[in-house]
């Protein structure tokens, strides 16, 4: 972590030579793909309970429960709702910084997503997509801000993560109040507030265990990447199969793990231990400097108000926090978005030179 934050500090000293400022450049192409792939991906994905309203009505009243096996998931396509940080990302620092630029249709839109995204998390319990959705619009607003005013909003800065702390476990909460707290597992055995501290607590505690029961109970480094490249093990189309098939990986390590000694419900392999499990401590440091180093380089950039700092800042801030849960940056859903953000970046230079 000290080494992250050195080699952070020395990014951020980079000043890359951009375009100028996005504000000033045709941005409008790329935030309406973004936005459309973004609002297709979900209404595909959730398409047997938006274009129900029977169904509807009774997944939003709780009398009609869907789990995760009977919704429609396909991979390569409901995976492109991950465009949503980048899109997000654009249309908040937009906002922030060239406001009259934004149409009423695309706020429409944004407003749309932002409703498409809670909703997945209550039907698909997933936690991670509110917090990437908050993060995609905070930072780079408040980053717009610090630019314009460095010394009044830098204070700011400073005192959010202790305000953003006690947020995220009262979200925390409420999300673990429709998932566990009532089951007859848990209702009525503790105080409430007990239960989610103890839960959020285990949450990392565990996520640190298990990375340190994979280096203690099974040969390292293994090559295979199956942390730091999860997503091209994970990937569709025979690609996944065949990135599998040369790397030797005959079954997740972590799920033998867990198997053996540990619990399956407490699956996340620690963001620290589970890169040192695939490349070994050397190649692990080397890892995390360069992501540290990235990070520091992509912030500079969006205090500039640079494209690339704008799209990929707000994606290291996620990884940063996600640190001790799970390699963020070799996740698939972290992939699918960098696909999105190579995308406007494209557009955005491709906007330029015919201009």
């Amino acid at each position: 972590m000290l080494l992250m934050a050195l080699t952070a500090y020395i990014g951020q000293q980079i000043d890359l030579k951009g375009h100028g400022e996005i504000k000033d450049r045709n941005w409008s192409l790329p935030a309406w793909i973004l936005g459309l792939v973004t609002l297709f991906a979900y209404l595909y994905w959730f398409r047997q309970i938006l274009f129900s309203p029977a169904t509807l009505f009774g997944v939003l009243t709780g009398s009609i429960f869907m789990g995760r096996d009977q919704i429609a998931a396909t991979a390569g396509v409901s995976s492109l709702a991950n465009f949503m940080p980048a899109f997000f990302s654009l249309i908040s620092y937009l906002l922030a910084t060239n406001p009259e630029r934004v149409s009423v249709r695309l706020r429409i839109l944004a407003a749309t997503l932002v409703v498409l995204t809670i909703f997945r998390v209550f039907v698909w319990a997933e936690r991670l997509a509110l917090i990437e959705l908050a993060v995609a619009v905070s930072v780079p607003v408040l980053c717009a801000f610090i630019s314009k005013n460095p010394g009044r909003w830098r204070r700011v800065a400073l005192i959010l993560p202790l305000i953003a702390l006690p947020l995220l476990i009262l979200y925390f909460g409420v999300a673990e109040y429709f998932r566990s707290w009532q089951s007859d597992f848990y209702r009525g055995k503790m105080p409430f507030w007990e239960f989610v501290l103890g839960r959020f607590g285990s949450y990392y505690y565990t996520s640190l265990n298990n990375g340190v029961g994979l280096l203690e109970t099974q040969a390292w480094p293994t090559y295979q990447y199956e942390n730091v490249l999860m997503f091209l093990h994970k990937a569709p189309w025979l690609v996944g199969a065949i990135f599998r098939y040369y790397m030797e990986l005959d079954g997740p390590a972590l799920s033998l793990f867990l198997n053996r000694y540990a619990d399956l419900e407490f699956n996340n392999p620690s963001g620290i231990y589970s890169v040192i499990f695939d490349v070994g401590v050397p190649w692990a440091l080397i890892y995390f400097s360069l992501i540290g180093f990235f990070s520091g380089v992509m912030y500079r950039s969006l205090l500039a108000g640079q494209a690339r700092g704008v799209l990929l800042y707000p994606m290291c801030f996620v990884m940063l926090l996600e640190v001790y849960r799970y390699p963020y940056f070799g996740t698939s859903r972290a992939f699918t978005t960098t696909i999105g953000v190579a995308l406007a970046l494209f557009l955005l230079r491709k906007a330029k030179a015919s201009t």
